[in-house]
């Protein structure tokens, strides 16, 4: 449905600085975001947000304009992001983890105007190859602008970037509608009320922080921000923080989930009192961990959706204990706002229970891709069966069916994308990258499952064994990609097998071997108790026979989902509980036991262990 036609609806929803002027006059000292640092009430929220509108204008700010956000998650984060849409511009946010060729790419390619940063950074953090302004909030508190434009429903809000099939990560421009159908949809599912308290845990330059940042405000909810939120990755400190906090609205991406279930399960733990609400997604659940739900009695909300989408198009909440026996979630049903409809290759609809590929439209739909009209004219399509003149689809590229409930099934994708512990990945951003490399003949990027079943990336290159080594090639991806793009797995090969039609036979790729790859470290056996046991959980998680005490675990395959279970398996069969960053900032195994053996006793030296 176009803006024109839902700005007429007496149901359309409130667009998200109209629900802040709300909140502000109504119930102006209700609580509306804290962090570790303050707390602001909603007219405090308001206020802030409109100082910051005000200095974008000084500034020369337009309707329009796209604004950086490169900040730490804090309440300032959230009142600059408010503070961009109140001037009715668009921001892109940029995490600041990022190395400095992503930041600068993002910058140029969005032709930001401003780049908001923390005020402690300064433009220390600025990407060097674009010459731009920076902003700092500095929390000053004005009142409305008389005359100041409201946001209209079209008007561009964000652009969100996803990783790129032809080498380059592109933006999708998402509409004032397209957050308020999604705040409002989420709201309603979730049941919220003014005494919610949602924690803020997804980054900000991923879809998935838009259905944490702006929901709470339909209601007049609480957005709480951890001091450091990947300090809560370890479970027991996620625990620890929403029971302290009491925190009742949690969303998780499923990579996340699975180890919670696990930990609460092998520990025989409960999730705290406060918290009344699970929210998962981004990745197909493991039905053993989906069947387990059903001992902690909390309803869990599964949730589906492309970035294009906003983020959500359907949920699926699953009561208390009733999980499905067979494990298996479906995709729910469309949100308020939504259309969703399962085609052919010719784009003519299915019948029930055949196969096809999702298209959606609706309220939250998306404008298409920046600067990309080519690939905005490929994926956005007409809508040739709502009626509704001028109305277009999205295709999604997943491919699902329809059960007899009505409801969706997602069966695979289409074409090369993969989700990968939430994140949604083209292979050939992946590949471009490693192809830049000047020893690198050609490049191939799959998927396949880690130790514990989780889908992660594997990369293979041909090129000559004394040119570049698997280390050289994971330093260089971590100069131009997130970390989240680079391979757990990299494979180096004299050449890849062909079929008999000279293209590269996937079949006959070799998989990443058990035996400890080829390092520079010299290998190192453990010389203590602890040191043995740390290397041999690390290297079972890392699927290989053993590893050395000295070894780069990330030069291993490592990742943050493994320094995650590490952690779990350290806390749970030696009784001692280490830090997300200390550990994966140690980078080996002698590091990671000499942070334990500080910390431990001896009854907890001396503790059975209860496996992975």
């Amino acid at each position: 449905m176009n803006a024109d036609v839902q700005s007429a609806r007496n149901d359309a929803p409130k667009l998200i600085p109209h629900l802040l002027e709300q909140h502000s006059r109504v119930t102006p000292h209700a609580p509306a975001t804290e962090d570790a640092q303050r707390a602001l009430t909603y007219a405090e929220l308001a206020a802030e947000a409109e100082h910051m509108a005000a200095r974008l204008a000084e500034m020369g700010v337009l309707p329009g304009d796209r604004v950086g956000v490169m900040m730490r998650h804090s309440a300032d984060l959230l009142v600059a992001i408010l503070g961009v849409l109140r001037a009715r511009a668009a921001y892109v946010p940029i995490d600041p983890d990022y190395p400095d060729q992503r930041k600068g790419f993002l910058a140029a390619d969005s032709g930001i105007k401003i780049l908001i940063v923390d005020g402690a950074q300064g433009a220390q953090g600025t990407p060097t190859s674009l010459p731009v302004t920076t902003l700092a909030p500095d929390r000053g508190r004005l009142p409305p602008r008389p005359g100041a434009p409201a946001a209209a429903p079209d008007d561009l809000a964000c652009v969100i970037y996803t990783s790129g099939s032809t080498g380059a990560p592109k933006g999708v421009m998402i509409t004032h509608l397209g957050l308020a159908n999604l705040a409002a949809a989420a709201s309603a599912e979730f049941g919220m009320g003014p005494r919610d308290r949602y924690l803020m845990l997804a980054a900000s330059a991923f879809s998935a922080s838009l259905e944490e940042l702006f929901p709470p405000l339909v209601q007049g909810g609480t957005s709480v921000f951890p001091a450091d939120r990947v300090a809560l990755s370890p479970v027991e400190a996620l625990l620890d923080y929403l029971t302290a906090h009491e925190v009742t609205l949690l969303e998780m991406q499923t990579a996340h989930w699975h180890v919670l279930v696990r930990h609460l399960v092998d520990t025989g733990g409960a999730l705290p009192p406060s918290l009344r609400l699970l929210v998962m997604g981004g990745d197909r659940a493991m039905p053993e961990a989906v069947q387990q739900w059903n001992r902690f009695r909390l309803p869990l909300v599964h949730v589906y959706g492309p970035t294009e989408t906003t983020a959500t198009a359907s949920y699926w909440t699953v009561p208390p204990g009733q999980a499905p026996k067979d494990g298996v979630l479906s995709m729910g049903d469309a949100i308020a706002g939504t259309r969703m409809f399962v085609v052919d290759e010719r784009l003519e609809l299915v019948p029930a229970d055949a196969e096809g590929e999702l298209l959606i439209g609706g309220d939250s739909l998306a404008r298409g891709y920046l600067g990309r009209p080519d690939v905005t004219a490929e994926r956005f399509v007409a809508d040739r069966y709502s009626g509704i003149p001028g109305a277009r689809l999205y295709r999604t590229g997943d491919r699902v069916r329809r059960l007899p409930d009505g409801r969706l099934q997602f069966l695979g994708r289409g074409d090369q994308q993969v989700k990968v512990r939430g994140y949604r990945v083209e292979p050939g951003e992946i590949e471009a990258a490693l192809d830049r490399h000047p020893a690198v003949r050609q490049a191939l990027v799959t998927t396949g499952q880690d130790a514990s079943g989780e889908r992660r990336l594997i990369g293979y290159v041909t090129a000559d064994r004394d040119k570049v080594s698997v280390g050289e090639l994971r330093s260089f991806l971590a100069d131009e990609l997130p970390a989240h793009l680079i391979p757990s797995a990299l494979i180096r090969l004299d050449e890849f097998p062909l079929t008999t039609h000279r293209k590269i036979d996937h079949a006959m790729l070799p998989q990443p071997p058990k035996r400890r790859p080829d390092l520079p470290t010299e290998f190192v056996p453990p010389t203590g108790e602890i040191e043995r046991r740390v290397g041999a959980a690390a290297a079972e998680l890392l699927g290989l026979d053993e590893i050395g005490v000295l070894d780069n675990l990330l030069d291993l395959g490592g990742d943050s989902l493994f320094m995650l279970r590490l952690i779990s398996w350290i806390r749970t069969d030696l009784g001692i509980s280490l830090g997300f960053r200390e550990v994966f900032d140690t980078y080996s195994v002698r590091g990671v036991a000499a942070l334990a053996e500080a910390k431990a006793d001896v009854t907890a030296v001396g503790k059975p262990g209860s496996g992975w």
